[in-house]
């Protein structure tokens, strides 16, 4: 079997699977981050499955030793198969929580114990929001307390500010959201050097910002709303050079309905401002886009 690309042509007989996606790294070209990959059995037949963490399956019946499209497999096997099998990792894990710390933080861990199992974690944690599985939410909300940077990169909101993002709580949050829960509110992103103790665990969030206003500096917005929920930074060409801009996003229940808050901020050379500011029906229930951008970062 050839797996290619997305834009790769097929030629010649054979297998062929392509991944909807690639990660580029400096490691080389990556689609398997985050996935899951697992056997199952369903009358009469063996099968292989690895599902990608945007959601595509590939599908090898190993009975009768075939590549079948996706809308010919049987989901709901696969569906069940995914949702017993991350429900039991995801368990065992959270009772080593401890151990899975030490696991993503000491050196020289490819022999621990938990080896395979805690790679395994990050994909479990947003399958639960995938598949919806009510009964790990007790499970999520002891991972929100895990605390273990993920990635660092600077601010454009926040100039001479370094962005740090968590590596398990965006996802694990995120999640908690999709099974209709509000995460405790523990920051998802710290921002080092920020000159103010940006607090957690806000309250009134939404009434907190009414106060806002588009003239008001980060600091200022981070001492009334706390961390935000979500942080992409983007660029784009203007007459020549890079504009940078950063969105911050902070998710609201409202009702039985989320809501979120977007704040644009765009990059000048002493000080950022505020150029969008609008609440609007969350995003993220409609598209897989936030959470893709966790997961390839973590």
């Amino acid at each position: 079997m050839r797996i290619l690309g997305p834009t790769a042509e097929a030629q010649g007989a054979g297998l062929i699977w392509r991944p909807q996606f690639l990660i580029w790294t400096t490691a080389g070209v990556f689609w398997s981050g985050a996935s899951w990959p697992y056997f199952f059995h369903d009358e009469g037949t063996d099968f292989f499955v690895w599902r990608t963490r945007w959601g595509q399956r590939l599908v090898l019946d190993l009975t009768h030793a075939a590549l079948l499209p996706e809308q010919e497999a049987p989901v709901h096997a696969m569906d069940a198969t995914e949702k017993q099998e991350v429900s039991v990792l995801l368990s065992e894990l959270t009772e080593h929580l401890d151990e899975v710390r030490e696991f993503f933080t000491a050196s020289g861990a490819t022999r621990h114990r938990l080896l395979s199992k805690a790679r395994r974690a990050i994909a479990a944690i947003h399958l639960v929001g995938v598949h919806r599985i009510q009964a790990c939410l007790p499970l999520l909300q002891q991972w929100e307390s895990v605390d273990l940077l993920g990635f660092a990169m600077s601010s454009a909101a926040f100039p001479g500010a370094i962005l740090e993002a968590q590596r398990f709580r965006p996802i694990v949050q995120h999640s908690m959201r999709l099974l209709g829960a509000e995460p405790r509110g523990l920051a998802p992103y710290r921002f080092l050097g920020a000159r103010c103790s940006v607090p957690e665990s806000v309250p009134d969030r939404r009434e907190r910002a009414r106060a806002l206003k588009q003239n008001m500096r980060a600091q200022d917005v981070l001492l009334q709303m706390g961390n935000p929920d979500s942080v992409i930074k983007q660029s784009r060409t203007v007459d020549g050079d890079t504009l940078w801009t950063e969105t911050w996003e902070y998710d609201f229940l409202v009702e039985g309905q989320w809501k979120t808050l977007q704040l644009v901020w765009e990059e000048r050379q002493s000080r950022s401002r505020i150029t969008h500011m609008e609440e609007i029906p969350a995003p993220w229930l409609l598209s897989d886009a936030r959470v893709r951008e966790f997961l390839d970062l973590s």
